[in-house]
């Protein structure tokens, strides 16, 4: 259901049609074109520091790419829900763009307040992730309202 909403931010069912100049996907896996062909973009998990940790993540709640610039959304009904594999993913997805040089936008989405998703995160792992979920922007109730 969030990401609908989330759909509906970036022009509603019809950004999922097939289009030339972007691609769009719900529950889409991340894939790169590059000169050896095509890349999955994978996060495997070897470290299982927590018990939520999965061994391996493979695709976005929504995600959007032009080819230049990608935006990435992980969305969730309760903000206990977003695992070490979506901080994690969300983590391997900006080190590809970043080497691939292209910008990139990664997102939690949760309908409740911004800044209480974020402490529930940080409250769930100590506060472990707190250097990753500087980068990841926090879409609250508040941003779903006004969009």
């Amino acid at each position: 259901m969030v990401e609908a909403l989330v759909i509906g931010m970036h022009g509603g069912p019809k950004i999922l049609e097939p289009d030339s100049r972007r691609k769009a996907g719900w529950g889409a896996k991340v894939i790169l074109n590059n000169q050896s062909g095509t890349e999955e973009v994978v996060y495997r998990c070897v470290d299982n520091l927590f018990p939520t940790c999965g061994k391996t993540k493979a695709t976005v709640d929504f995600g959007i790419c032009d080819g230049y610039h990608g935006k990435f959304y992980e969305c969730k009904a309760h903000p206990i829900r977003f695992d070490c594999k979506e901080i994690q993913y969300m983590k391997l997805l900006q080190q590809v763009f970043e080497d691939l040089g292209a910008s990139s936008d990664y997102h939690f989405v949760c309908p409740e307040e911004e800044e209480s998703i974020r402490m529930r995160i940080e409250d769930k792992y100590s506060g472990s992730f707190e250097r990753e979920l500087q980068t990841v922007k926090i879409l609250g109730i508040e941003q779903l309202k006004s969009a």
